[in-house]
């Protein structure tokens, strides 16, 4: 497996003293990524045979998961025979994405393997253990059920409930998969703020500083390129259900006068909306931190004349070596993509809100 060397032996203490100096160890990867673990999303670990069994957990899962729940979305629309095509047509969209997002994060990492693999292997203990998405993780897996619970004070009956049990674990499912891309961002994140230090800390060897910028930005691009296509399908399917949920919110309230419905939907579309802004955050600050490496690199050049003579620093500044994180190239993952969603939300609902107002009555 490849091995991340982030500086010469002799000269990386402090970057060692920062992250310690054992790679991640079994017992550190299953505490952080054990919610994952336990919903069949994380098919590998570092030890071959716990692997082996992860995978087989993982695809009997889900696939035990998706059967139930489409046996049980049946039945919930069975029930209510006065449900209209639109409704229907929705819900049954709102299923495909979700089972997307999950086959395609499977088949990423079942695929990747061996690049999942190599991400792992060069990761340290410390990495993981002060990762803030560790801690964002366990909150979203309590808080992002309790809307979908708070409905079943209005929707009763078995069938509801089974479909409720099948919805949390899906949009759980879900947000582990972001959380999961986002603590690998934040590993490369600290790396990237420990390689701007390194520049202080070794002035005559700010060669070695770029090669290791270079490799955080190979790491970062290797991460990306396993999660990107899921991002790709999460996203859309958030930004979806961030309208529709938003939209039925609207309508039990004013149409229905089911409050308690109604309040509990649009908390689980604030829950959609958050997940996305939590992505795009993490991608917003790897870039920051990669783009503030080049500008101290620029800094320190422009200050001394010696480093100016030096032709490989002078290509490096002049590349301007970043990362872009786009969903396969449709759209860039940055706040802009947070706000253009909340704009594009808000002229569908006056759209719809406004269609479905009643006609007026004609006068005499």
């Amino acid at each position: 497996m490849q091995v991340f060397i982030i500086g010469p032996t002799d000269k990386r203490g402090f970057l060692m003293s920062m992250y310690g100096v054992n790679k991640v160890s079994v017992n550190c990867f299953v505490k952080v990524f054990f919610p994952a673990i336990l919903m069949g999303l994380m098919p590998y670990c570092p030890n071959r045979r716990i692997s082996r069994f992860l995978l087989v957990y993982s695809l009997a899962f889900h696939i035990l998961h998706r059967c139930f729940y489409i046996y049980v979305l049946t039945r919930y629309i069975g029930q209510y025979s006065d449900m209209d095509f639109v409704l229907m047509s929705l819900i049954c969209t709102n299923c495909i994405f979700k089972t997307s997002c999950i086959v395609s994060h499977l088949f990423s990492i079942i695929r990747g393997r061996e690049k999942f693999l190599s991400i792992v292997d060069v990761c340290l203990n410390e990495d993981f253990t002060r990762n803030r998405f560790r801690f964002i993780t366990l909150a979203g897996v309590f808080v992002l059920p309790i809307p979908l619970i708070a409905r079943q004070v209005v929707d009763t009956g078995w069938v509801s409930m089974m479909y409720c049990i099948g919805g949390i674990v899906d949009i759980v499912s879900i947000f582990l998969i972001a959380m999961q891309y986002c603590t690998l961002l934040e590993i490369a994140t600290k790396r990237f703020i420990a390689t701007k230090f390194s520049l202080h800390m070794q002035l005559n060897e700010i060669e070695n500083a770029t090669d290791m910028h270079n490799n955080i930005l190979e790491l970062t691009k290797k991460i990306h390129s396993i999660y990107g296509r899921t991002i790709l399908v999460e996203v859309c399917y958030l930004g979806f259900d961030f309208i529709v949920a938003f939209y039925d919110a609207i309508q039990s309230v004013r149409v229905h006068q089911l409050y308690t419905w109604g309040v509990s939907t649009f908390f689980c579309s604030i829950g959609y909306i958050l997940t996305i802004y939590i992505l795009c955050n993490a991608c917003e600050t790897v870039m920051r931190m990669a783009e503030k490496f080049n500008a101290e690199l620029f800094r320190l050049m422009r200050e001394n004349k010696e480093l100016c003579k030096n032709e490989k620093l002078q290509l490096y500044v002049t590349m301007k070596q970043t990362v872009n994180f786009t969903a396969c190239g449709f759209f860039t993952l940055g706040y802009p993509l947070v706000t253009s969603i909340i704009a594009a939300a808000t002229t569908y609902l006056v759209i719809l809100v406004q269609f479905s107002m009643p006609a007026a009555p004609a006068k005499t």
